[in-house]
């Protein structure tokens, strides 16, 4: 049974900032699931290719890796709490509204150029999270986010009712219009209720001297990742899932209505099924992963979601019984993986240095993740199974790299423990 009690005051003991952006964060993640839910489907039922929607995907990317050029450096500049405001309405509000009008490629692209400032809001974002969490906090605080994009996977069934009653075009418009509201509302209060993290104050301060080098920050961004292996490795992880997400989320629905033959109306079922085990997990799960290594944790979610992903490679048309196996693992594997991958990504950056490496170190993954959506509608159009083989290929990379990780560690143990009793 849920110990509303115990939740409450484990969310109460985090930092403020991070009580108000997870308090709020429903009103951008329920409508941004439901609208990627029909995403794919929304653009191929007005026309759009398999290809040409990989295209604005890539050119959408392209655009997240022009932003994240300068996102630290506003995001340092102008405060986390300024950005955030302003990067939000024209990523997010904006971009809906565009959405929301689209009828063709041209359109559709408008919108994805929009979206691409989300990179910038990001950087300021996360730091509003984790600048004033000591690193013991941040599995928390990452949970709790977890819960809430659960949650927010939950609602989209409400998707299904209104495609079913409407139609994809006309649903996902009035999903696009309703979120859009949503997101202005949060960005209001968020707003209004954040304060300026005492790190980003420090850094506000910083870059207002005279003595402030972007590029200076951008070298010793790329020098500080070179010169620490871990978070080398888990760069490499973050790019990895990165790609492999877009992959998936572009084409997944897609894959389920065109070669599965599932209908519209059950697509939107799977997200909400997939949050109820992602709650569960998170609720049973976690806490007895607490005193676990996190790299370990991360170790189990990335083999659960490459076992998830095996299973789907071999899911036949409207074969349930395998589909809903596949989706149970993900959704706890995606639960576990989640919150310990932003967890172990954060706590491998010193505060000071984390706008710009966080920042720079996005110009990398987004310069990899460019190529994702035209390979994908490529693969998709030569042979959409071979795209979810890949996908598989991918996270189970990504767990031999934390697998790695943990070699590494124990290395590093022994040897101390060797010097040790030398020393002795």
């Amino acid at each position: 049974m849920f110990n509303l009690r115990e939740i409450y005051k484990s969310f109460i003991s985090i930092n403020r900032n991070a009580r108000i952006s997870i308090a709020v964060d429903p009103l951008f993640t329920i409508p941004i699931t439901m609208f990627t839910a029909y995403q794919s489907i929304y653009m191929s039922q007005l026309g759009l290719s398999a290809e040409e929607i990989g295209y604005i995907t890539s050119i959408g990317l392209l655009g997240q890796l022009l932003n994240s050029f300068y996102a630290g450096v506003i995001t340092n500049k102008f405060g986390r709490k300024l950005t955030l405001f302003v990067f939000d309405i024209v990523s997010w509000c904006m971009a809906f509204v565009a959405w929301a009008l689209a009828k063709d490629f041209t359109t559709f692209l408008i919108a994805a150029i929009l979206n691409s400032f989300v990179k910038v809001a990001e950087v300021a974002w996360r730091c509003v999270l984790v600048d004033d969490s000591p690193p013991e906090e941040r599995i928390k605080v990452f949970a709790f986010q977890n819960v809430v994009f659960v949650l927010g996977g939950m609602v989209v069934p409400v998707g299904g009712l209104l495609v079913s009653v409407y139609g994809v075009v006309t649903a996902t418009r009035i999903m696009l219009i309703s979120g859009c509201i949503a997101m202005i509302i949060a960005i209001i209060i968020r707003h209004f209720y954040l304060t300026e993290t005492s790190v980003g104050l420090k850094m506000m301060k910083k870059s207002n001297s005279k003595n402030h080098k972007p590029l200076k920050d951008m070298a010793d961004a790329i020098k500080y990742i070179a010169n620490h292996t871990e978070n080398f490795i888990l760069l490499i992880v973050v790019v990895l899932n990165n790609f492999q997400y877009i992959l998936k989320s572009t084409y997944y629905n897609l894959y389920l209505t065109e070669k599965l033959k599932i209908s519209y109306k059950l697509v939107s079922i799977f997200p909400g099924l997939s949050g109820l085990v992602s709650l569960i997990a998170l609720y049973i799960v976690l806490p007895k992963l607490s005193n676990q290594d996190e790299k370990k944790a991360l170790l189990y979610g990335l083999m659960l979601v490459s076992a998830s992903n095996l299973i789907f490679v071999f899911t036949p048309p409207q074969g349930y019984g395998i589909l809903i196996s596949s989706i149970l693992l993900g959704a706890a594997g995606t639960a576990i993986m989640g919150p310990y991958i932003d967890t172990c990504w954060a706590n491998s950056i010193e505060d000071d240095k984390r706008a710009n490496v966080i920042s720079f170190s996005t110009i990398f993954i987004t310069v990899i993740s460019i190529p994702a959506g035209t390979i994908g509608g490529y693969i998709y159009t030569i042979n959409p199974l071979m795209l979810f083989v890949l996908i598989f290929a991918l996270t189970f990379m990504m767990s031999l790299l934390v697998f790695i990780l943990l070699r590494l560690k124990t290395k590093r143990c022994c040897a101390k423990a060797i010097d040790s009793d030398k020393v002795i």
